[in-house]
């Protein structure tokens, strides 16, 4: 059972159901970037208004593939050629859909998630978007990086977790105290002692593993707000390995680098359309075969999500 089976059948489940168990997911206007730096501008902004209206602030996001399920678009990974990393479809009859490749690690597949999550909300006429490696140089596609960084790493969720390892500061503070003697301010600077200010793979794979994204994506991101220079972030990408091997000591590394196999790839997917079946039955608009057959798409036991779409009939109180 392909992934577009599957957005058919819940295009055909929603349809039941009056088209009324999902919210309408926002649109973002910008039109096509002019430049790279106009994309990056308006990739951060959009994350920034998103995360704003989702009401995440500026804290970490657990499971991104859930929040995008809960926008009114389907969610799902499957194996891609390698070097896609996922796809946006706007299909007429099924709707708004996202597809990621199953075969990368975890902390890749949320990015790409973000990735075609900002391609829903932004690029919205174009029935289908490819993301792979050949197109990275794309204003549609730098855009949706941006948004994806922005989105999963936030400015001030990466300034707040630097404050807390106190890392990433001015190499000298300046100011004025206010002394009551004189009833004056006194100029004051305070140096930090040389090289504490300095972020190492330490740092970056720490941070990597909050935010729960690779290793390379947490430099980058480091370097795109000027945390670090283009010649610390190339001396932390070569320590890639090291950082890993930091995090694997440590027993973290398969929250970002590990494979979830076939059955968690379509997790959402699955929930989406199990609660879509469970209410058409308890509103008595599908029948116990009906159940049955949907249960089979989804790799499910028929009889365990009958007597589940059973127990949501059951009168409450």
């Amino acid at each position: 059972m392909t992934s577009l089976d599957l957005w058919e059948e819940g295009a055909r489940l929603e349809a039941i159901l009056g088209n009324s168990t999902r919210p309408a997911v926002p649109t973002y206007s910008f039109g096509v970037p002019r430049s790279k730096g106009e994309a990056v501008r308006q990739g951060e902004a959009t994350a920034e208004d998103e995360r704003r209206r989702l009401g995440i602030g500026f804290g970490t996001i657990a499971d991104v593939a859930d929040i995008i399920a809960n926008q009114s678009i389907w969610t799902s990974a499957s194996d891609l050629p390698n070097e896609t990393s996922g796809l946006f479809v706007a299909h007429r009859d099924v709707g708004l859909a996202i597809l990621v490749n199953a075969r990368h690690a975890r902390g890749r597949r949320r990015f790409s998630y973000a990735h075609e999550y900002a391609h829903a909300l932004l690029d919205r006429e174009r029935s289908i978007d490819l993301s792979r490696a050949q197109n990275r140089d794309d204003p549609i596609e730098v855009r949706a990086n941006a948004f994806a960084a922005s989105f999963l790493m936030p400015k001030g969720g990466i300034s707040a977790i630097l404050r807390q390892i106190d890392k990433g500061g001015p190499s000298r503070l300046q100011g004025e105290l206010f002394s009551s003697a004189s009833d004056d301010a006194v100029p004051v600077e305070v140096r930090p002692v040389p090289g504490t200010q300095r972020l190492t793979y330490q740092d970056a794979a720490y941070i990597a593993h909050h935010f729960g994204v690779s290793y390379p994506a947490a430099v980058f991101r480091l370097q795109n707000l000027s945390h670090i220079t283009q010649k610390e972030a190339a001396s932390l990408l070569a320590q890639s390995n090291t950082g890993n091997s930091y995090l694997h000591t440590l027993g973290l590394l398969d929250d970002i680098n590990g494979e979830d196999g076939q059955n968690a790839n379509r997790r959402e997917l699955k929930l989406q359309l199990t609660r879509l079946a469970i209410e058409a039955y308890r509103r008595e608009e599908i029948s116990r075969g009906r159940v049955m057959e949907i249960a089979r798409k989804l790799d499910l036991s028929g009889d365990t999500l009958l007597r589940l779409a059973e127990a949501a009939r059951v009168p409450q109180g």
